[in-house]
């Protein structure tokens, strides 16, 4: 039998190879500095592109470790902490990374997402600014827009990012389709956002989970550095939800996602990586699996607390909105959030609540189960202590009833697309 697809071998390693490049990370460094070194000249805008809500209370402080149990954080210079590979073994696991090494760059201050009213109110004035005749125009796409990349030929855009742009892609040689995640040299320049990409490339990168999107690779252009990503064929889960009656889905299917995100956590920080912009928009589907995608902010943290604001503010636990050290449980109280909006259709709290999400002040509808209410509740406790851990979470009862549908094809270890 002929099938309409043909087996994926692009990025195809050696045998007895390693999964992993082991010079993916001298790699990255040398990309980013000579992106530092062609558009050092950029200047930095007197106002900042973005602008976001917060109160006097809130901090921009760099990441800070903890000092013991102590309530003040004392003024320190910003270090940004990387381990140094020497060996496979150190950059497989990145827990047994004994040696570490410090880089001069200062880490950047991601600022908290905007508010949606902020975000509409730019768009309308610059709807309003826009030239009659330029509006009415259909923009023109480039004749070579297709024909951009030497091995990939661009399909459609997917939807834009806060810097970057998403297109799917086919790769030319097999005819494998693959997201590109499109960044421009001189806008990770202009928002001294080099270190925190150089994260985001290695820690992905270095994941290998059924519930991560994978990174394949990446390359640079003279003026943009792509990723190469695992294309999710069905989409955002948050455009599934807009589909469902009353935008929420029956609890039994939301378990089901809950489920699958939860493992993908219990992975990431059992490697020490934290997330921290859990949201519906970064959950993808692919076939009915579930995968966790979006790895702009996240970071590598063994042993230490962190202080950086970033992320989605409705979305964001107490700690990161009052300028608070954090750990790996602010993703729990992401997932608790999610949980919350699957299940009922629309997150515990207005976007501007914030005072009832410093507090952790929300009301669970009596149509949800008592495990439910029990699953959300142990999520979203207000002290990053009390909250369950990633592993706690997926033993809970709400999801441990839930049978996984294991498909037909599984099951009776058939082979696809031959």
């Amino acid at each position: 039998m002929n099938y309409p697809y043909q087996p994926y071998r692009p990025y195809q390693r050696l045998p007895n190879s390693s999964v992993h490049n082991p010079n993916i990370m001298s790699y990255v460094d040398q990309v980013l500095s000579k992106s530092r070194t062609n558009y050092g000249s950029v200047q930095q805008d007197q106002q900042p592109k973005y602008q976001t809500y917060q109160t006097n209370s809130i901090k921009t402080d760099t990441d800070l470790k903890s000092i013991g149990n102590s309530p003040l954080i004392l003024p320190q210079k910003s270090l940004v902490i990387q381990p140094t590979l020497k060996s496979k073994q150190e950059y497989l696991f990145p827990k047994k990374v004994e040696s570490l090494s410090f880089q001069s760059d200062i880490p950047p201050i991601i600022p908290l997402i905007p508010l949606m009213s902020d975000v509409r109110e730019q768009y309308t004035k610059k709807q309003v600014s826009t030239p009659i005749s330029q509006a009415s125009s259909p923009m023109k796409k480039p004749e070579n827009q297709k024909q951009k990349y030497k091995n990939f030929t661009i399909i459609k855009k997917l939807g834009d990012g806060q810097y970057s742009e998403v297109f799917v892609a086919k790769h030319t040689q097999t005819g494998f389709l693959v997201a590109l995640k499109v960044i421009q040299k001189s806008q990770i320049i202009k928002e001294n956002m080099q270190a925190q990409l150089a994260w985001e490339i290695k820690i992905q990168y270095l994941l290998e989970h059924p519930n991560i999107t994978k990174l394949y690779t990446f390359f640079q252009t003279p003026t943009e550095i792509v990723l190469v990503l695992e294309y999710c064929s069905h989409g955002q889960l948050n455009t599934l939800q807009q589909m469902q009656p009353m935008k929420k889905f029956q609890e039994r299917v939301a378990a089901q996602y809950v489920q699958q995100i939860t493992f993908a956590l219990m992975y990431i920080h059992n490697q020490d990586v934290i997330h921290r912009d859990i949201k519906p928009d970064n959950i993808l589907l692919s076939f009915g699996q579930v995968k966790l995608a979006d790895f702009s902010f996240c970071v590598y943290s063994p042993d230490e607390e962190r202080q950086t604001q970033c992320g989605t503010i409705i979305y964001a636990s107490p700690q990161i909105l009052e300028g608070e050290t954090y750990d790996k449980k602010s993703d729990i109280w992401g997932l608790g959030v999610l949980t919350y909006e699957l299940c009922f259709g629309k997150p515990p709290w207005k976007e501007n609540q914030q005072e009832l999400m410093k507090t952790a002040c929300f009301m669970i509808p009596f149509t949800a189960s008592r495990e439910l209410k029990d699953f959300i509740e142990n999520l979203m406790k207000r002290l990053s202590r009390d909250r369950f851990t990633a592993q706690q979470a997926y033993n809970h009862a709400w999801l441990q009833r839930i049978a996984q549908i294991v498909p037909y094809y599984i099951t009776n270890n058939e082979t696809l697309f031959l």
